[in-house]
């Protein structure tokens, strides 16, 4: 018998139908993930990272139409 599901990530966050993300591993199991921690998570990954910054500028700073060939 499988243990009963989580109701709150590790961090506190209910798992909510809105706060919750189900990802399918290539293994073939289905993974719950928050959506506030991963939130949280991608601000620090770029905010720690000034390549990531001036790569997300660098695509802000060219048009659609310059962009294209």
């Amino acid at each position: 018998m499988a243990p009963p599901l989580k109701t709150h990530c590790k961090r506190g966050h209910p798992f909510t139908a809105t706060n919750t993300k189900l990802n399918k591993l290539s293994s073939g199991y289905t993974v719950r993930q928050c959506k506030r921690c991963r939130s949280e998570f991608e601000k620090l990954r770029y905010h720690n990272n000034p390549k990531r910054q001036a790569a997300v500028r660098a695509r802000r700073n060219v048009s659609y139409y310059e962009a294209r060939p």
